[in-house]
C-alpha cells in the first residue's frame, strides 16, 4: 500500500469520526427540538389529539413549574425522566395512605370516600413530564357491593394516547391493586395469592387492547370470570368503571383490606408519567405500600339538611 492510499484511508476514517461526533452533538443538544418535531408529526398524522388549555386557567404554581422546566431544557441539563424511571420512589419513607370505601349501608351521595390524586408528590415516574392537574390527575371511588367491588375512576388527561398494541402498560391506562390476604400476611412486600394487580387500557386504545383488563401476577393473565370493565372518554379525559367479583379472590375480603390505584399517562411514545395514590412505581413488585382501607362510618356522613 503506497503513501497515497494510506492518506486516503486515514482521511476517510477521520471524516467518518467527525460525522459521528457532529451527529452525536446534534442529538445531545437538540433532543428537545427533535422531540418537539416528533410530537408535531404525531399531531399532523392524527396519532395524538392535543386538547388546548386556557393559559389563564392554569394555576400560578404550575406556570412557574413549566417555566423552570423550560429553563432546564434550554440549559441542556441531563435528561431526567429516564433516570427517574429507575431511581424515583424506590425506597418509600412515608407511611401508606389510609382510605375509606362506600357500602350499601352508607349514603350514596356521601363524598367522604372519594380519593383525589393530583399533586406533584404523587408522580412516581416522569415528574418532568407532568405539568399540572390538567395534564394528569384523577379521582377514585371504591364501592363494596353485595357481590364484589366496583371501582370508578375519573381521569383528567389533556392528551389521550394508547397506540402501543404490543405492550399494554405503555399506553394511557389505569392500574388497580388489591391485597385481601389475612391480617398477618396483608401488607407483606411480595406477590402471592390474595394480591392482585389489574391493568385497564381505555376505549381509545388500539383495537386489540381497547376497553380491556388484564391481571399481572408472575405473567400477564386474562380477566377472571365475572369481572367487567367499561370505559368512555369525557370532556377532560376519560372514565373507567371496573367490577371485581368476590369469587375471583382467594380469600373473602374482610371489612379491612389494602387497595391502591395508579394511572399511567402517555402523551406520545416515550413521553410518559405515572401517578400512584399510596404506593410507588414498584407496586407491581410488592404490596407493602398499598393503602389501608376501612368502610365509611355512618358517623362520617353529614346529617341531612332540614
Amino acid at each position: 500500500m503506497d503513501e497515497k492510499e494510506k492518506r486516503i484511508i486515514s482521511t476517510t476514517a477521520f471524516s467518518f469520526f467527525i460525522i459521528f461526533v457532529v451527529i452525536a452533538m446534534i442529538f445531545i443538544f437538540g433532543r428537545q427540538y427533535i422531540g418537539a418535531f416528533n410530537y408535531w408529526c404525531l399531531i399532523m398524522t392524527g396519532e395524538v389529539t392535543p386538547r388546548p388549555v386556557d393559559v389563564n386557567q392554569i394555576p400560578e404554581d404550575v406556570k412557574i413549574q413549566q417555566q423552570q422546566f423550560q429553563k432546564a431544557n434550554n440549559m441542556n441539563k441531563v435528561d431526567a425522566p429516564a433516570q427517574e424511571a429507575t431511581n424515583q420512589h424506590v425506597s418509600r419513607k412515608t407511611p401508606a395512605e389510609n382510605g375509606t370505601y362506600s357500602t350499601p349501608e352508607t349514603d350514596k351521595t356521601d363524598d367522604s370516600s372519594i380519593i383525589a390524586v393530583g399533586s406533584n408528590d404523587k408522580v412516581v415516574v416522569g415528574s418532568n413530564n407532568w405539568h399540572g392537574k390538567e395534564d394528569l390527575s384523577f379521582k377514585v371511588r371504591l364501592f363494596r357491593q353485595e357481590k364484589g367491588f366496583l371501582v370508578v375512576v375519573m381521569v383528567t388527561d389533556d392528551i389521550l394516547w394508547a397506540e402501543n398494541e404490543n405492550v399494554q402498560h405503555q399506553n394511557d391506562c389505569v392500574e388497580i391493586y388489591f391485597d385481601v390476604r389475612p391480617p398477618k400476611q396483608r401488607g407483606k412486600d411480595k406477590y402471592e395469592p390474595g394480591v392482585y394487580h389489574a391493568l385497564i387500557v381505555p376505549c381509545f386504545g388500539m383495537k386489540k387492547n381497547a376497553n380491556t383488563m388484564i391481571f399481572h401476577f408472575e405473567n400477564d393473565e386474562p380477566m377472571p370470570e365475572g369481572c367487567r370493565v367499561k370505559t368512555n372518554t369525557t370532556a377532560d379525559g376519560y372514565r373507567v368503571e371496573a367490577f371485581f367479583p368476590f369469587t375471583m379472590f382467594k380469600y373473602e375480603p374482610e371489612d379491612e383490606f389494602n387497595f391502591d390505584i395508579g394511572v399511567i399517562d402517555y402523551d406520545y411514545s416515550g413521553n410518559y408519567s405515572q401517578m400512584v395514590w399510596s404506593g410507588s412505581s414498584e407496586n407491581y413488585k410488592g404490596a407493602m405500600w398499598f393503602a389501608r382501607m376501612k368502610p365509611v362510618s355512618k358517623k362520617q356522613i353529614p346529617p341531612a339538611k332540614q
